[in-house]
């Protein structure tokens, strides 16, 4: 058995209702442990994807520039 049960089964032979007890405080804390895992996850990509959307806006802008530097030399090309 492992360690966690061995306290169990010694809590429930003294006294069955703090072994119970004990028991859920030992399962909630695993479960909380669980969800704090899984929404250190999701910042990490939520993180990362606002980087990436950063980063899209920032070549989408500078592409913006680009086409508009071309186009003012295209029309001075083209004015008289």
């Amino acid at each position: 058995m492992t360690e966690e049960a061995n306290i169990i089964s010694n809590l429930i032979t003294v006294s069955p209702v703090v072994g119970v007890l004990i028991y859920f405080i030992m399962y909630f804390q695993k479960v909380i442990k669980g969800h704090k895992e899984e929404l250190k996850t999701k910042d990490e990509l939520i993180q990362r994807l606002n980087d990436e959307r950063k980063e899209t806006a920032t070549e989408i802008v500078a592409f913006g520039r680009d086409i508009n530097t071309t186009l003012e030399k295209l029309i001075e090309r083209l004015t008289p």
